[in-house]
């Protein structure tokens, strides 16, 4: 895929040395019932810090049978995300599975996760509203793209009159189309546990 296709749907993939170092400023420790999603997974970049940082916390330099289960289990259960794009979502989790072997689910969904949101977020994608404690995410940002979907747009506060943005009229109030980038912070905070979450976006 062209640098220019991936940019006008507003996909910029992150460098692992971003996403090692957002996952080290989240202080992220499975180990204590930290758990990491990313709403907008891209090739996973995130989810692979994540499952590093596991294998680093768990390893102390020792490497073994045991051990090796141990991280695996502990990714499975504790990395989720979910990719809008089906071609990179399958990127993503060949990356993963390479590194996890194949289990009986993939790390990350095929879904958008805003429109999750205004259908309540079905149990498939993992992810749930004031469950999570690390959110790690690049989510797609650009002017060229927006978000106009009134049935998306009435889940978000942000989206909701106050701005000086051209406004849509429904029933449900006067929305305004917004990038989905502004959406995507409201998402990111919204999916964090209460006075114990911790976002790097």
């Amino acid at each position: 895929r062209s640098t220019w296709a991936k940019r006008a749907g507003g996909q910029f993939f992150t460098d692992a040395r971003v996403t090692h170092l957002a996952l080290s400023l989240l202080e992220f420790d499975p180990r204590s019932g930290d758990d990491l999603v990313d709403p907008a997974a891209g090739t996973g970049g995130f989810l692979l810090a994540g499952l590093n940082r596991i294998d680093t916390l768990l390893g102390n330099g020792r490497r073994n049978g045991a051990r090796e289960e141990r991280v695996v289990a502990m990714a499975r259960t504790r990395l989720r995300g979910v990719e809008v794009d089906a071609d990179v979502c399958t990127a993503a989790n060949s990356t993963l599975t390479a590194r996890l072997g194949k289990g009986d689910r993939t790390l990350v969904t095929q879904g958008d996760s805003l429109k999750m949101l205004s259908a309540g977020f079905p149990d498939a994608c993992g992810l749930r509203v004031g469950f999570h404690r690390c959110v790690a995410t690049n989510p797609p940002f650009g002017t060229r793209i927006t978000v106009k979907d009134p049935t998306v747009l009435s889940a978000f506060e942000l989206a909701v009159v106050g701005s000086r943005l051209p406004q849509l009229e429904l029933g449900l109030g006067r929305l305004t189309p917004r990038a989905p980038d502004v959406l995507f912070l409201e998402l990111c905070v919204n999916l964090l546990e209460p006075g114990g979450g911790r976002l790097a976006i």
